[in-house]
């Protein structure tokens, strides 16, 4: 049995389920699969398309976490992946304690059971507005206190190398001033010391530099 989240703003075009379910089918291990999604604002205009680097691929639970969802969630809107069920009883609830970071964890957890089915495919439409729970947790910056704590879990429980865990919080560290201007000053202060909890002094100025030359070398600071 298989299980598709179909939000009721989004869409898919006709052929999505038979594609990737005819992908699940094909690898008895594999455990979710999902295509390609349009992103488009309330007046239906594209504002970004999601891409792949193979037309199909089957990616190994050992790699999936450190390839597809180490800088960020890969399977970004639920409306373009599909599961099956039988796997779902063993992800860890861990991921239902959050409002923004939960499904992140959530696909993590359920890569680390089986391969996944990766399609190149555009076949979802994601509808994007600002009063969506996304669109109000990137507003307050409070994502940033949940995307955090979602990679402690990677590098804690799901056992993500310690040095892709590291350039994901600089990564992530380099967004939050890069943006922290639009961020209230109190949710400023809730964020900033999580990212160098257990550190050591000369850690954090190694973390710092990496980040300013990340700001530098992707010109962030200029994109926001």
């Amino acid at each position: 049995m298989y299980v598709w989240i179909a939000e009721s703003d989004d869409w898919c075009e006709y052929g999505f389920l038979e594609t990737i379910i005819t992908g699940l089918e094909k690898k008895e291990d594999t455990v979710f699969g999902y295509c390609q999604s349009f992103c488009v604002d309330d007046e239906g205009k594209i504002i970004f398309q999601s891409g792949h680097k193979k037309l199909e691929e089957y990616c190994a639970k050992e790699n999936y976490l450190e390839n597809y969802l180490t800088y960020g969630n890969a399977v970004f809107n639920a409306g373009m992946a599909v599961f099956k069920k039988n796997f779902y009883y063993s992800v860890n609830d861990f991921y239902k304690s959050f409002r923004f970071a939960g499904d992140w964890i959530f696909w993590a957890e359920l890569s680390k059971l089986g391969s996944v089915y990766i399609n190149a495919r555009p076949l979802n439409y994601f509808r994007k507005h600002d009063k969506d729970v996304s669109g109000k947790m990137y507003a307050s910056g409070l994502n940033f206190i949940e995307e955090i704590k979602a990679l402690d879990y990677f590098h804690k429980q799901l056992h993500l190398n310690n040095n892709l865990y590291f350039k994901a919080k600089v990564k992530l560290y380099a967004r939050f001033v890069a943006g922290r201007k639009n961020i209230n000053t109190h949710i400023q202060k809730q964020v900033a010391p999580l990212f160098f909890k257990d550190i050591s002094f000369f850690r954090k100025q190694y973390f710092l530099m990496l980040a300013y030359l990340y700001q530098a070398k992707t010109g962030l600071t200029k994109k926001l």
